[in-house]
């Protein structure tokens, strides 16, 4: 897991500790790393710099367990747009698909049209190792098809 992802899980399931329990939710560094299925050690270096931009607070408790919490700061960047927290936490892996439009994030669309689908599908057909007969009849119907009217349109 890259260390954006593991920031993005830390900054979710610390986020959820304060929905669920308010200022007081907090967590420990073993059910942290745990839970985002992460070691302890790489739980830590995230941890450490988000207490460095001062958006989460760990101390050790009696126990030797470290209790973790979003601050003020923290939470109050979770739920602001166009922070690097907001978009970590709310932006990750967010695909929407309306007609012929696909939108990955946040306002970044890209319109596929079924001309795009088959040249995609014949660039990987080229580049096959399927039977050169079989090939060359198969590349021959995707080229009549990307003529028609209807592969202008959208998917």
């Amino acid at each position: 897991m890259k260390m954006k992802e593991v920031k993005a899980a830390i900054l979710r399931n610390l986020y959820a500790a304060y929905e669920a329990h308010g200022a007081g939710g907090c967590t420990d560094l073993a059910a942290l790393a745990t839970a985002i299925g992460v070691p302890e050690n790489t739980t830590e270096a995230a941890l450490t710099a988000f207490h460095d931009q001062g958006l989460v607070d760990y101390a050790p408790t009696l126990d030797s367990v470290f209790d973790i919490h979003l601050t003020a700061a923290g939470i109050e960047a979770v739920e602001e747009p166009g922070t690097e927290a907001f978009d970590l936490v709310q932006h990750v892996h967010n695909v929407s698909v309306h007609g012929g439009s696909v939108q990955f994030g946040n306002n970044n669309t890209q319109n596929i049209t079924y001309s795009t689908v088959l040249e995609n599908f014949r660039e990987r057909l080229v580049s096959s190792s399927a039977d050169g007969g079989d090939k060359g009849q198969l590349l021959d119907a995707i080229d009549l098809l990307k003529k028609h009217p209807f592969a202008s349109s959208k998917v």
